[in-house]
């Protein structure tokens, strides 16, 4: 049996959304950031809900505001903020808006600061918006703060490992923390018989990658069925290589990660290539299967996920490939990576960690 020596994980996560909050007052949501230019450019998030119309131009307002020096998981808001920016557009609607335009301002690359939200709506109690925070555990993966706060009649913290609405930051040199993503839930898409289900993976010109496996969100539905790691290369659709198989009663019925191996790691020069959930001994059907439980989704198709990952489904007949949606989690496990040339300059890694 091949031992992994695996190196690297590549990928994104996450989490579940929590309970709604409501933006029906001033200055009553921060989140916080540390910043990784010295200005910002403009914030992208996602809204749930709008009540009564919203919140019309102008009346949403982000501040910039330090953090507090006795409590580093709170904002400070007793002076003027440092800069600040309004909606140019109606936020009136389910959907995902960007706020830019904030006043000249100077961060300092490394300090933590805090965006602060505002609606300046005349009845905010009514004509408001709500928003889905996130959790998630790897935040600090691409400089999250790991802070949200709430104010009622103090600041008070609200969750360690939170996000505000699927929100990024896009700074003034290009930089971007985050992604412009929202948990949208229940994923129908399944694996049975001979679909399968996972993401599309561009390796860039210059870069090979030595794949151990895979980590991904996902469940069984009815009595499950087996289920393998599987790379098809995508321009003639032939199977590079077929996993360790797990049987339908050792999946769980509700969602939960689980990392999938190959029983020597695949090599995978420049190219496309669908990294898959298959069903290899056909025991499945469409009452017994697996998903990727959740999806998420994005603002639009240029979200700059590692080796441009996207959702990718295999019907049985075709391959598919959606821009905008992947599954919750999905990381490669990646044993070693050659770089050769300038290629490596087209990778971006905001889930790059070491970890033996």
């Amino acid at each position: 049996m091949y031992q992994h020596n695996w190196k690297y994980l590549i990928g994104y996560e996450v989490g579940g959304n929590v309970n709604q909050i409501w933006l029906n007052g001033v200055r009553i949501h921060a989140f916080a950031f540390v910043a990784r230019d010295t200005a910002v450019s403009s914030i992208t998030l996602y809204v749930t809900t709008a009540s009564n119309g919203g919140i019309g131009v102008g009346n949403f307002r982000v501040e910039i505001f330090p953090r507090d020096p006795n409590n580093n998981n709170l904002p400070d808001t007793t002076g003027d903020p440092i800069a600040t920016a309004y909606n140019s557009v109606p936020i009136n609607a389910t959907g995902f808006y960007t706020i830019g335009g904030f006043s000249s301002h100077t961060l300092t690359i490394g300090e933590r600061y805090w965006l602060v939200f505002s609606n300046l709506e005349g009845n905010p109690t009514s004509q408001n918006l709500g928003i889905n925070p996130t959790d998630t555990p790897v935040n600090a993966d691409t400089n999250w703060a790991h802070a949200l706060a709430t104010y009622s009649t103090s600041w008070a913290y609200h969750g360690t490992n939170r996000l505000y609405g699927g929100i990024s930051i896009l700074y003034s040199n290009g930089a971007r923390d985050g992604y412009p993503a929202n948990m949208v839930g229940t994923d129908s898409l399944t694996c049975y018989g001979n679909r399968m289900l996972g993401v599309r993976v561009s390796i860039p010109q210059g870069v090979s990658i030595s794949l151990a496996g895979f980590r991904m969100f996902g469940a069984r539905g009815g009595s499950g069925c087996t289920i393998a790691p599987r790379v098809v290369r995508a321009s003639d659709g032939q199977v590079l290589a077929t996993g360790m198989p797990i049987p339908g009663n050792a999946e769980l019925g509700y969602g939960s990660n689980r990392c999938h191996f190959f029983e020597s790691p695949v090599d995978l020069p420049t190219g496309d290539y669908y990294v898959v959930i298959c069903n290899p001994n056909g025991d499945g059907n469409s009452s017994n299967y697996y998903k990727s439980s959740s999806i998420v989704r994005f603002a639009d198709g240029n979200a700059p996920l590692p080796f441009g990952m996207r959702y990718a489904v295999y019907d049985g007949t075709s391959w598919s490939v959606d821009t905008q949606r992947v599954p919750r989690v999905f990381q490669l496990i990646i044993e070693d990576i050659e770089v050769t040339g300038n290629g490596g300059s087209s990778i971006y890694y905001p889930r790059h960690r070491i970890l033996s």
